[in-house]
């Protein structure tokens, strides 16, 4: 037998957007970078937190295993701070997608897609045979 709620004490709670949220990532990320000092964390010298990229130690290492083809996706601000989500992921030689490196954007730019591409060129220097994305034409027109 199903069970009918109207009441709106059982609805599940949304969580408001709070930009200080990505404050308590980045704390945390830093924490993470220090406790292994091989993570990547990089975010501009900026007042506001508009770009933010990392990567684990474990990240690093698969990506420069499987680099050879990269794909690149992106979300639609659908995450919680009304970001962009950017997921760098690869495939290994089982066929699994792995996500080796994520950022968090706050617009889809041909500057800011390249920022993210160097970033992540010079933080581990293998450089992509093939990258994969959808129709972004920011993200196209950077590489």
């Amino acid at each position: 037998m199903y069970k009918y709620y109207h009441s709106s004490e059982h609805e599940p709670q949304k969580v408001k957007p709070d930009k200080n949220n990505i404050y308590n990532i980045l704390t945390k990320l830093y924490l993470k970078k220090k406790n292994d000092p091989r993570w990547i964390v990089i975010k501009p010298e900026e007042r506001r937190l508009n770009l933010l990229l990392w990567m684990s130690s474990d990240q690093i290492n698969v990506y420069k295993k499987f680099r050879d083809v990269v794909i690149v996706n992106t979300t639609s601000k659908t995450i919680q701070f009304d970001m962009i989500l950017i997921l760098v992921i690869v495939v290994n030689s089982n066929f699994q997608n792995l996500i080796v490196a994520s950022a968090i954007i706050e617009d889809e730019t041909e500057t800011i897609f390249a920022w993210v591409l160097e970033e992540l060129k010079g933080s581990c220097n293998p450089t992509s045979i093939v990258l994969y994305s959808d129709t972004n034409l920011a993200l196209i027109s950077s590489v």
